[in-house]
This record gives structure tokens, sequence and C-alpha cells, in this order.
């Protein structure tokens, strides 16, 4: 499989999730693609492995298995509907349902998932030392890895969320079917390289929104809604 013609790609790996996949992301930081699909289930690959078989879950995601070469875990992101959009951020990732809200889970590949593997060469000199050479590369896990922790639940869009935005380290910029795209701050979802300002620690929190933006409203408007939305 591939692209044909001159200078065809080759088709690097590829995942199979059960349920029609509706949105990806990847984190470059981790090496992680999420997935999200049509039951509501987000998956976690690692980027760097492909896999031509099938999960081996019962077909709902129902808890991190990474039975299937290459995934790191799924979980039912949301219950009750599909997970229709999904950003990576530093720490984890965010996915938006079908229904509205958004949830912030934290998550990181763990040390072990991305175990080092050794090949040492070497080679005798004519003048009798050795000169040995290495390399070294990532190894997917072996066993299942466990599922991130939600964090924060942002509440305030009616309709499917199906944009998703973490550029800014500090806000989260969402777009959905009740034709409103919302700014917030951005859940924290890492320890590392932010002050404590940034969004929210442990637990499940209503995130606040900064600016609900519609039609015809100008950027920096405030949308009057305080923290959880309407």
């Amino acid at each position: 499989e591939g692209v044909e013609g001159p200078g065809a790609l080759r088709l690097a790996g590829k995942w199979a999730t059960g349920q029609p996949a509706l949105c990806l992301a990847l984190s470059d930081e981790d090496r992680v693609v999420y997935v999200g699909t049509a039951n509501g289930t987000a998956f976690a690959f690692d980027a760097g492995e492909g896999s031509n078989g099938g999960s081996d879950d019962d077909g709902r995601g129902n808890g991190g298995t990474g039975g299937t070469s290459g995934e790191l875990c799924h979980w039912v992101a949301h219950d009750g509907g599909a997970t229709r959009s999904v950003a990576a951020s530093a720490g984890g990732c965010v996915t938006g349902s079908s229904t509205g809200p958004i949830l912030a889970w934290r998550w990181r590949r763990p040390p072990t998932a991305a175990a080092a593997a050794y090949q040492i060469k070497a080679e005798f000199e004519s003048d009798g030392s050795i000169e040995a050479t290495s390399r070294a590369w990532l190894r997917p896990p072996t066993r299942p890895l466990r599922p991130p922790a939600l964090i924060s639940k942002l509440l305030g869009h009616t309709q499917a969320c199906v944009a998703l935005s973490t550029g800014n380290p500090a806000h989260l910029v969402s777009g959905a079917h009740d034709g409103t795209v919302r700014v917030w701050d951005m859940p924290r979802l890492s320890s590392r390289g932010r002050g404590a300002g940034y969004g929210f620690g442990y637990g499940v929190d209503s995130a606040g929104v900064i600016d609900d933006l519609h039609p015809g409203t100008a950027a920096g408007t405030r949308g009057g809604e305080g923290g959880g939305g309407g």
C-alpha cells in the first residue's frame, strides 16, 4: 500500500481502531498519535510503530489494553457520544465530544515505554586497536499502559465540538456546531515548564471562558460566561 507513481511514498504503518476514526493529533514531544472514534473512544498510538493488526478489545474501548502493535492505550473519552475532535498538548491531550463538552486528559509515556535497545559493533584495526560503534533505537511497550487521568471538564458548547487548537500553551480554542468559537484557560496537563497561574490542577473542574466568539463578533469581546459556561 502507498502512493503510486514517481517518488511514491512508503506506507510506514497503520493501526486498527474498530470504529470510524473521526479525528487525530500528533504529539511531537512524546511521539504519540491521539485518535478519536465514533463510539466515544480515544486511542494513543506510538508514532514510530505501525500495525497491520486489529484491536483486541470488545469494540467499545473499555480501558487501556496496548494489545495491538503500536497501541499504547485506549479509553472511553466520551460516554454517550462520539469523540469528534482531539488536540495534543504538553502532558496529554484534549478531546471534544459530539454533545459539546470538552475534556482535558493528563497522560505521558513513561520512560519504560520507550526503552532503548542497543547494538555494539567492534572492529579490529591493523595497529591492534579496536574501534567500536553503537546505535540505539526505541522499542514499543510490551505491557499495557495506564489510561489518561481526567483533569478538567470544559462546559459551554451546546452542540458537537469539532475543532480544537492548543497552539498557545496558555489557551485552548474550540469550535462547535453551535456557531461559536471559544477561547479557554488551558487546563494544566503538565507539571513541567509552566507557572502556577496557568490552567487547573488535579480534579475535575469547569474552565472559564475568556472569549466566546459568535459570527460577526470582534475578537476579544467577552461572552459574559464565567466558569463552566452555559
